[in-house]
C-alpha cells in the first residue's frame, strides 16, 4: 500500500482501526 492510499483511507479507517492504524503509520 502506498503512502498516498494510506492517507486517503486514513480519514475513515483511522477511526475504525484506532491504535492499529497509528502503529502502522508510525512504523
Amino acid at each position: 500500500m502506498t503512502r498516498t492510499e494510506n492517507i486517503t483511507m486514513t480519514n475513515g479507517e483511522f477511526a475504525h482501526l484506532g491504535e492499529g492504524s497509528v502503529a502502522y503509520l508510525r512504523k
